[in-house]
């Protein structure tokens, strides 16, 4: 199968959706399928002609540039045009949410697919634009059933149509990493328990619990620290400028460290040396937070804010630490009760590997060729 992913986003831009889409490329490639990858031009994306083949080659996602979109699809000549939604490059463009409809009035030879990696989430007019591609997609597909049942609540017309393939992780698995490098860096000190943050640095990560709990653990006299495999950018961004004030504020440089940007190969090996893993969500655990679904796919002990709603296959006390949002008390005890509980440990990792076949690659590369098997046979 000749196969079309489109995504306003790809490495080495920032992006989880284009993260996500680049695992996918490279997995689908891998098992046989000509895959082509459509994303934004001019992102440092280095175009390439293996397999997969990337083509950063869209100008602008807005609905005018739609008849340019059309044209590089046309020169792919793909049977599936799989389109992620949403993804930072999109920056709301209308283009890809009119290329449904525009395949049905046009009766396209391909067969198109949607994967709606937020949906839940947004409000009744985020929803709204995301109609064309709930209405004219040969599949639509939900990352959870939380997004599931509201598009089935929004477009009962849907229902035949939908599937839910779960997110993979987008770092590799404890199962591939076999040949992971050591860190390549020095922590300020060696005589702390480091627990793992990883992502990137966002509102919605809970920087302003993280720092006061960790400062009620200093006040305590515990020696712990926080390893943050990711970028602190505080020249660039207004939000990492206030997470570095309040870091200093709390007199916690050398209790913090920031790793920079990381490869694969790198986050597996602090993966696999740590094992607690912290993510305290301010919207709580979400099985489209793709550095949760990570820390499954690792097997690490991880302690993260309870759930707004019912989370499918994973659940507090078997998988994960769940604790309230925005309680930085409640943050550290968790912290503190992990770190000195080695059978509570064992126990979540050995949870969090049972959920990781759930979100294995493997399972979810089989899930999404056979879905576009059904389509070319329908």
């Amino acid at each position: 199968m000749r196969i079309c992913l489109v995504s306003g986003s790809y490495p080495p831009v920032r992006c989880g959706v284009g993260d996500q889409v680049a695992q996918l490329a490279a997995r689908l490639a891998a098992a046989g399928e000509e895959v082509h990858v459509l994303t934004s031009a001019g992102a440092a994306v280095e175009e390439s002609g293996s397999n997969p083949s990337i083509h950063a080659r869209v100008s602008t996602w807005r609905l005018h540039g739609l008849h340019a979109l059309l044209r590089h699809i046309a020169r792919i000549n793909p049977h599936i045009v799989h389109v992620h939604y949403p993804s930072l490059g999109y920056a709301k463009g209308l283009a890809p949410n009119a290329l449904f409809i525009w395949r049905q009035a046009a009766r396209a030879p391909w067969r198109s697919v949607v994967t709606l990696h937020e949906y839940a989430m947004f409000g009744r007019k985020g929803r709204l634009r995301l109609w064309p591609m709930v209405r004219f997609a040969h599949r639509v597909i939900c990352t959870n059933q939380r997004d599931g049942g509201q598009v089935i609540k929004d477009h009962a017309q849907a229902e035949g149509r939908l599937q839910i393939i779960p997110l993979g992780s987008n770092v590799g698995s404890l199962a591939e990493a076999t040949k992971s490098q050591s860190p390549a860096f020095t922590l300020p000190r060696q005589d702390l328990n480091w627990l793992v943050h990883f992502g990137t640095i966002m509102p919605n990560k809970g920087w302003e619990v993280m720092i006061p709990a960790l400062q009620r653990l200093v006040r305590g006299g515990l020696p712990f620290g926080l390893l943050v495999v990711g970028e602190l950018q505080p020249e660039r961004y207004a939000y990492h400028r206030r997470v570095a004030e309040m870091i200093g504020r709390g007199g916690l440089h050398e209790r913090i460290y920031f790793t920079g940007y990381l490869n694969q190969e790198e986050i597996a090996g602090i993966l696999l040396s740590h094992r607690v893993v912290v993510q305290p969500y301010t919207d709580g655990a979400r099985l489209n937070h793709s550095s949760f679904i990570a820390a499954l796919a690792y097997g690490r002990a991880i302690l993260t804010t309870d759930p707004l709603y019912l989370l499918e296959q994973v659940q507090h006390g078997r998988h994960f630490w769940g604790i309230i949002p925005h309680d930085d008390r409640a943050l550290a005890e968790g912290m503190k009760r992990l770190a000195q509980n080695d059978g509570l440990v064992d126990k979540l990792q050995q949870g969090a590997r049972e959920a990781a076949a759930y979100f294995a690659w493997p399972r979810i590369i089989n899930l999404y060729r056979g879905a576009y098997q059904q389509l070319m046979k329908a």
